[in-house]
């Protein structure tokens, strides 16, 4: 049998990452800010409420749609969560946001979807007026630029998450716009061994793995081992219960690890290697009727996460590509049990039918190309 040398899982490591130093590495893209580095993102966002001091009496708008792990550190916190809509092109119902606002909201959060930066003018105006905290939520924005300033800077703070991006087995940072939020003598803990290597292994396999296809080792197919897959069959599935949020992560601090790591990543080829592959399948998918992408552009500035498309029958195809080691992912597909968002339906939509097809910077044209094809011959059957 004739194999295939192509990977598309998710980004590896190679052995210049543990010893290089890159100009236009990570740290240097936040450029001097004031920023804490936490273990999760996760942990960021329960170190922000209690900085802000979030009481029971308080009300926090979050998004429609959301991952569920963003949610849970501010549904813990007490405070009565009010959601405001998230049309189905992903961008924000500012005027549902603005009617939800009250004399008791204490936090706006608002998520940046797959690095494309809302428009935030007015909302921060409204915060300002109303000395409201505006979180911006950049997990899914790495190295994306508003108005040529990094994603982020409107907002009291911004999270990110390294791993959403990079081959890291952890990492979140805190910005701090408003440098009320921000403490030198924060006293982080260490993440257990248990947590690092969980995280670590998948990135060793992957490393491993695209490694044996570009020296085209026939043995390949020995090792390929697909991730075991489970079809969810409730039309409103819970998230995992990893997503939910652990108090033992409390102010846990990025493993020595990743903060090495985030040393040797070239953010300008990344940048430039997932603009180039995005605009590759707005191509391929320009004349496809049945392959409907979220975004037909891509602005300036942008570093998307994925390419996200609306696909019938998801999660079938879905088991179809992972199959095929392709790292695709239905992308939000679980429903926050503490939220009612059904009433939602444009979000119910993307948590329904958005497929994320890879486009990360250690795949080529022809890896696009193949990606491509492949979705292609599924979603004509």
């Amino acid at each position: 049998m004739k194999i295939k040398n192509y990977y598309c899982g998710h980004p590896g490591l190679s052995i210049e990452n543990f010893f290089s130093n890159k100009t236009s590495n990570v740290y240097n893209w936040f450029n001097k800010n004031k920023i804490i580095y936490f273990h999760k993102a996760r942990v960021a966002i329960k170190y922000l409420c209690d900085k802000i001091g979030v009481e029971p009496d308080d009300e926090i708008l979050v998004p429609s749609y959301n991952c569920g792990s963003e949610i849970d550190p501010l549904y813990q916190t007490g405070a009565k969560l009010i959601v405001y809509n998230i049309k189905k092109d992903c961008s924000l119902d500012i005027k549902d946001l603005k009617n939800s606002i009250s004399d008791k909201t204490k936090i706006i959060y608002v998520i940046h979807y797959y690095g494309f930066v809302h428009n935030l003018t007015d909302i921060v105006e409204v915060c300002k007026t109303k000395n409201i905290y505006l979180i911006e939520d950049c997990a899914l924005s790495l190295f994306t630029k508003h108005d040529y300033k990094n994603v982020g800077c409107l907002g009291d703070a911004a999270i990110f998450s390294f791993p959403k991006t990079l081959p890291v087995p952890d990492g979140g940072a805190l910005v701090a716009n408003n440098h009320d939020l921000f403490s030198n003598n924060i006293l982080l803990k260490k993440p257990g061994l248990k947590l690092f290597y969980k995280k670590l292994l998948p990135i060793i396999k992957s490393s491993i793995l695209r490694w044996i296809v570009t020296k085209k080792i026939n043995f390949l197919t020995i090792l390929f081992k697909t991730k075991k897959y489970e079809k969810k069959r409730e039309k409103t599935p819970d998230i995992p219960a990893s997503y939910y949020y652990d108090q033992s992560l409390n102010n846990m601090k990025t493993s020595n690890l990743t903060k090495k790591l985030l040393k040797s990543f070239d953010y300008n080829d990344i940048v430039f290697k997932r603009r180039r592959n995005f605009l590759l399948f707005l191509e391929e998918f320009k004349n496809d009727i049945k392959i409907v992408p979220l975004f037909s552009s891509l602005k300036e500035n942008v570093c998307p996460l994925n390419f996200p498309i609306f696909v019938n029958n998801r999660e079938e195809i879905n088991k179809k590509m992972l199959e095929s080691n392709i790292a695709t992912v239905s992308w939000w597909a679980g429903y926050y049990k503490n939220l009612n968002i059904e009433k939602f339906t444009e979000t119910c939509c993307l948590k329904n039918n958005i497929l994320a097809l890879p486009i990360h910077h250690q795949l080529d044209v022809e890896d696009i190309k193949y990606i491509s094809k492949k979705i292609k011959s599924l979603v004509s059957i």
